[in-house]
């Protein structure tokens, strides 16, 4: 009788694990690339943020429930670290906060697995749907603060895929990047 919760509690201790293993093989890739950035003297953030999710995979795998804490402390200063990156622009927010977001509802989901009390477990819907919550305010602030200019108006922030001249713009300085390669290759460039 007493192996049953032992064995049910084991059952599930895989998804955890596993999720423990994605977040320090993340963590180690972000980890580099983030040494290298800093010692280019680059965002530190990279680092930082990569040695987080190795501790907290490590400690995942280990079935602490504190994995999923520092995990969320990681995702917590992501946040503000995305605005300061790119502002209120959401296609630069999107590869900045999606990735860490879907990492955090996995986290969140594994917290009942980590603890055998149920406050924790239901700390992880509160958990999950806190972020979800603070993600979608997230999503209607930058939909709001980054809506296209009135009709009419020149907008200085003309991005190369709109028709305000960006296209043009971006040819010319891909020609002007590229004209000195081609010519010291002795090719003709049209233009």
């Amino acid at each position: 009788m007493t192996d049953a919760p032992k064995i049910s509690s084991q059952g599930h201790a895989w998804f955890a694990r596993t999720v423990g293993v994605l977040l320090v093989l993340i963590g180690a890739i972000l980890a580099a690339g983030g040494l290298w950035l800093a010692l280019v003297r680059g965002s530190p953030y990279y680092l930082l943020a990569g040695l987080g999710l190795i501790a907290s995979g490590a400690l995942m795998v280990r079935r602490r429930v504190l994995g999923a804490w520092v995990y969320v402390g990681v995702f917590a200063a992501t946040l503000p670290w995305a605005l300061w990156e790119s502002g209120l622009n959401g296609w630069a927010l999107i590869p900045r906060l999606f990735g860490p977001f879907i990492l955090l509802l996995l986290v969140a989901a594994c917290v009942p697995d980590l603890t055998r009390d149920r406050a924790p477990r239901r700390a992880s819907l509160g958990l999950a749907l806190g972020a979800s919550a603070l993600m979608g305010v997230l999503v209607i602030a930058v939909l709001l603060a980054g809506r296209p200019p009135r009709p009419g108006r020149a907008d200085a922030r003309s991005s190369a895929l709109d028709g305000g001249g960006g296209r043009r713009r971006l040819a010319r300085l891909w020609r002007d990047l590229w004209r000195p390669a081609l010519l010291d290759l002795g090719a003709d460039h049209p233009g």
